[in-house]
Order: C-alpha cells, then sequence, then structure tokens
C-alpha cells in the first residue's frame, strides 16, 4: 500500500527508476516466498534454491509477478486517481448507507466460514480460560481476566442453556458483529481521505474473500479482540490526524479502544501509552481533549487491574509475562 500511494502522488511519471525498481524487488521476495511454501513445510529451512529446476522457477515467478504487480500498480493508481467522477458523488452522497452496505457485505461473506465451522474456532489458550470460569482450574494472571470472563461466561451461558455451542457461536456472532462495524468504520475513514469510489471496494473485497480474515474474525481468543481494537485506535488517531481533533463519534470510540486494547492484553497497556502520545502528537486542535480522554482511560484501566485482581482472588503467582511482538506480529494477520 505504500509502494501504490508513492506511485500515486507520481502518477504522471508512473513508470520511473524507483517505482520500477521497487516492483522488481517486490517480486523477487514474492516469488522467494512461493517457492520456500512450495519446497518446504519447516519454517527453520531458509534456503529456497536447491536446483536448476528452482533457479528456473524463480525466473519465471519473477517474470510473472512483476508484470501482474505492474497491472496492479496501474489499475490501482489509474482508479483511484479520478477522485471526481459522478458515480464517486453519487457513492459518498449517504456516507450512513455506505457503512451499513459495507457492514451487511462482510457479514455476508464471514456467514459461510461460521456455518461451515459452527460453533467457531478457538485458540488453545480458550481451553483453559473456559476451565478457570467452571471451576476446574484457579483463576490466574495468565490470560487476560476480561478475555477470560467472556470466553468462559458465554460458555457457561451455553451449558446453562443445555448445550455449550450455543454459547460459544453466540461470542462468535457477537465478535463478527462487532467487528464489521470496526472495520466498516475504519473503511469509511479510509474514503474520506481519498474520496474514491474503489477504496471500499478494494477493502471490502479484501476483508471479506481472504480467508485469513474471516477465520481470524470467527476464532475465539485474545489476539481476535486485541487486533480489531488497534484498527480502531488507529482509526481514531488517524481521524485526530485529519481534522486535528477528535470528533462526536471518536470522543466514545477512541477512550473506548483505548480500555479495552489494554484489557486485552497483559501487555497491551504499552501500546495504549503509546497510542495515547501520538493521538495528542496529531492533535492540532483541542490536545487538551485527547490528553484527558487518553490519560483518563489509561487511569481506568489501572484502577480496573488494581480492583479486580483482588476482587476475583486471581493468582498473580503464575504470571506469564507476554511479549508485545507477539500480538504486533498476529495484528499482522488483519
Amino acid at each position: 500500500m505504500i509502494r501504490y500511494m508513492f506511485a500515486l502522488k507520481k502518477i504522471k511519471e508512473f513508470i520511473d527508476v524507483k517505482i520500477g525498481g521497487s516492483i522488481i524487488v517486490l517480486s523477487l521476495l514474492e516469488g522467494l516466498s512461493i517457492l520456500i511454501g512450495y519446497n518446504h513445510r519447516n519454517y527453520s529451512v531458509y534456503n529456497p534454491i536447491h536446483s536448476t529446476d528452482d533457479i528456473f522457477r524463480l525466473c519465471c515467478l519473477i517474470i510473472f509477478l512483476s508484470f501482474l504487480n505492474l497491472c496492479i500498480d496501474f489499475v490501482f493508481c489509474s482508479l483511484i486517481d479520478k477522485r471526481n467522477s459522478k458515480f464517486s458523488e453519487l457513492l459518498f452522497f449517504n456516507e450512513k448507507r455506505l457503512f451499513w452496505i459495507l457492514f451487511g457485505t462482510l457479514i455476508l461473506f464471514w456467514m459461510p466460514y461460521f456455518v461451515l465451522s459452527y460453533p467457531g474456532g478457538a485458540w488453545y489458550d480458550t481451553g483453559n480460560q473456559i476451565c478457570q470460569i467452571m471451576g476446574a482450574e484457579v483463576l490466574t494472571k495468565a490470560n487476560p481476566l476480561l478475555q477470560t470472563l467472556l470466553s468462559g461466561g458465554f460458555f457457561l451461558v451455553g451449558t446453562k442453556l443445555g448445550n455449550p455451542e450455543f454459547g460459544i457461536a453466540l461470542y462468535i456472532i457477537i465478535q463478527m458483529i462487532t467487528s464489521a462495524l470496526v472495520l466498516s468504520y475504519s473503511i469509511i475513514s479510509l474514503c474520506r481521505i481519498f474520496k474514491s469510489k474503489w477504496i471500499p471496494i478494494l477493502m471490502v473485497i479484501s476483508y471479506a474473500i481472504i480467508p485469513v480474515v474471516p477465520l481470524y474474525i470467527i476464532t475465539i481468543g485474545k489476539d481476535t479482540n486485541f487486533g480489531i481494537q488497534i484498527v480502531l485506535a488507529l482509526t481514531c488517531i488517524t481521524n485526530i490526524y485529519q481534522n486535528g481533533m477528535i470528533n462526536k463519534i471518536d470522543k466514545v470510540l477512541y477512550p473506548v479502544s483505548i480500555i479495552l486494547m489494554s484489557l486485552f492484553r497483559n501487555a497491551g497497556i504499552y501500546l495504549a501509552v503509546l497510542f495515547v502520545i501520538v493521538s495528542v502528537a496529531v492533535a492540532s486542535k483541542r490536545r487538551k481533549l485527547s490528553a484527558v480522554l487518553g490519560v483518563g482511560a489509561i487511569v481506568f484501566v489501572l484502577i480496573f487491574q488494581i480492583v479486580s485482581t483482588s476482587a476475583f482472588q486471581i493468582d498473580m503467582k503464575v504470571n506469564e509475562t507476554e511479549n508485545l511482538s507477539i500480538p504486533l506480529l498476529q495484528m499482522g494477520g488483519i
């Protein structure tokens, strides 16, 4: 996307050395990635070239991928540059209508994944969290308390209703709805910046049909919720940068995203603090409001953690520290 944005600014000089070089480099990396996946199933093996056949395959891949990337760049930049078309004006005439169209499209495309994998998937931590809520294990600090309460709580609700799978399915449906709402809002924010009919089309197609996204969405786990809150927080910060201040909606969404980001990851509060600093830095108007909302959210998280640790009698001896790079890497999936 950075390369596309660069090409967009240089639309009149599209075929130049820098863009041509970036296409070749990207194609080489993509070709090597394909060969690694083709030849190996072990991530510890890094050398993709083992024979002259592999060299031939790599050359063919580079040629093909260079042509493909060139076409994508040309189409993307040519279409997105037409910002004042009548179609775009018609599309953006009603922003709320566009939002709900995006939301409905995402739910529609994600639903087959949910149906085929009913009641949904789960990360390995989910089993421990359910056991803790059901009383089979001691409640510990190994996983975020909020995620443990949600995972085990919905499982318990399903159990009370006669079928635990119903509780899991209900959790997944709510997660699908909130994820679709956040992603639709992020697309709307991009539309305000670029004012192109192709932004919502390309983004919703990406979120709808690239399998890693719906599979991520229909899985119970802290990573999905944490990732969605990062998207929401980044969207709010982008809006602050564009408007110079927090708009009415983001006055609610921004602190909520900071709070939930911190509560869905034990190490999430460090990233939340960084986001608060950035939001204050990019706000050219009413900077104090951004600071108050951000700092207030952090203070709320700290108070919640202190109170909940005592109220739920959490065993602090079992405390698995989390590396912040892990959730950031997992964020790359979405």
